[in-house]
């Protein structure tokens, strides 16, 4: 096992296929890692070797100490810039079985598990996408935009393009203006995204394009004509804004207003929404072009069956992951009879759409015995937006507590000086006017900075009550 401590970059493609070619198992860790983050993983997976960049040499050098293990540190900067190139370049074809990659869950309820991924798993999702539905071709050009320790991008912007003989093209950062110039020069086609980067680019755009009233007028007759080749069309600055090329942005991660799928559809771009999670090497669905259904995560894939046991999701299929890194209970635990027990609630229709609702986990269950999803409530406050930039809720004793981030710049703006009365009469009140009994927000607590969150921005449940302890001090 071999562990991969860096951001994005070219030497990070080199490593992990060399682990593959030496026939090792690569271990990706977030470069955003802390050391104790680090040293969690080094001591529960004991690599042979650990690759990373100079950034992370002194993070890496004391996670190994935490760990207190001994692993070769190879530093990216300190290798010869060249090397000898064998005669035979190709990888020995791998056993299907074999464990390809193990990934490290987001730990969003608890510590981080490893998930081991087959050479099988990984090829079914990209057989699915490439030769069941088209969406990833050989003349694509898919740019690396989003971390590649995370199974979505390591798949969807590296492993699969490669496969097939398509292009990869890395952004140098997560900043708009280097995203917009790497989508333009190299006319990227595909763009690989999650809901948070696609909410914050839809923002933009439509923050620009209120401030014309002509702008305007063509944005709401597109979306009443709903063409994507008329809004292509009509909004052509705005796909040459984005190189002009691209076919589709899939998204993945977590769940996407549809409001946002839909402007983004209204200025000429398709958003292919998927689910799935690290042990499903990721997709369970994914739409299809041109046949997206509101609400739904997509299409369940053919490589697996999905059926839903007491309201959870549970899935079997290739896609399916190995197990956990030397975790046999809680592998146990999750993969029942070849089902693995995905812990997302949901549905699924006779078309074969999926619909998720909400987390197992992640369900607040009340004294009084009422089951209430976070989820559903955060959403219908998030629409207080002139007011809140972010909101997550959670039990406290009997009833509900809100952890609201205000919106300071747009409070501001309108001359509000007292914040938490404010938020208060015109987000709380407002929002238990029209809710039910045991889903009002009772407490209500500002915060100061950003709810914590994975890289691919998915809530960190498991901290919020510190949160809010440390909040009210």
């Amino acid at each position: 096992r071999v562990v991969i401590f860096s951001e994005n970059r070219l030497e990070w493609v080199y490593a992990f296929y060399g682990c593959w070619k030496a026939q090792a198992i690569p271990v990706p860790v977030d470069a955003a890692s802390t050391a104790e983050e680090v040293a969690y993983i080094l001591k529960d997976c004991r690599p042979t070797a650990l690759f990373c960049s100079e950034a992370n040499l002194e993070k890496a050098r004391s996670a190994a100490q935490l760990a207190g293990v001994q692993t070769r540190v190879v530093v990216f900067e300190q290798m010869p810039a060249e090397a000898p190139i064998p005669a035979e370049d190709a990888i020995a074809e791998p056993a299907a079985s074999a464990v390809a990659v193990i990934v490290y869950t987001s730990g969003t309820t608890g510590s981080p598990k490893g998930v081991m991924l087959t050479y099988e798993n990984i090829w079914a999702n990209l057989h699915s996408v490439s030769a069941e539905v088209p969406i990833y071709r050989s003349d694509d050009r898919v740019m690396v935009l989003l971390p590649l320790h995370h199974v979505l991008p390591l798949q969807g912007t590296m492993v699969m393009p490669l496969t097939i003989g398509a292009t990869i093209v890395f952004a140098p950062s997560l900043v708009a203006a280097d995203i917009l110039s790497t989508l333009s020069e190299n006319k990227v086609t595909l763009f690989v995204g999650v809901p948070r980067l696609f909410t914050l680019l839809r923002d933009g755009l439509m923050s620009k394009i209120r401030q014309s009233k002509l702008a305007l007028l063509l944005f709401f007759l597109c979306a009443r004509v709903n063409s994507l080749a008329f809004s292509r069309l009509v909004f052509g600055a705005v796909q040459r804004r984005f190189g002009g090329a691209i076919r589709y942005m899939p998204c993945g991660g977590a769940a996407l207003d549809a409001g946002v799928i839909k402007d983004f559809r209204t200025l000429g771009f398709e958003i292919l929404l998927g689910y799935g999670l690290t042990e499903t090497a990721p997709m369970v669905s994914f739409t299809h072009p041109g046949k997206g259904r509101k609400g739904a995560a997509g299409q369940i894939i053919p490589c697996n069956q999905v059926r839903c046991v007491d309201g959870e999701i549970a899935v079997r299929g290739k896609n399916v992951m190995l197990g956990y890194f030397e975790r046999p209970e809680e592998t146990a635990a999750v993969l029942r009879e070849g089902w693995f027990y995905t812990g997302d609630l949901g549905h699924v229709d006779a078309d074969g759409y999926i619909f998720i609702t909400g987390r197992r986990k992640e369900i607040i269950v009340l004294p009084s015995g009422k089951n209430i999803n976070p989820e559903e409530v955060e959403q219908k406050l998030l629409k207080y937006a002139d007011f809140i930039s972010e909101v997550a809720v959670l039990a406290s004793g009997d009833a509900l507590q809100a952890l609201i981030l205000p919106n300071i710049k747009a409070m501001q703006a309108r001359g509000i000086v007292n914040l938490e009365e404010t938020i208060r009469s015109e987000v709380v009140r407002k929002y238990n006017q029209g809710a039910s009994s045991y889903k009002r927000i009772l407490k209500c607590t500002l915060i100061q900075e950003s709810l914590p969150r994975t890289r691919l921005g998915k809530l960190k449940r498991h901290e919020l009550p510190a949160l809010a302890v440390n909040a009210r001090r």
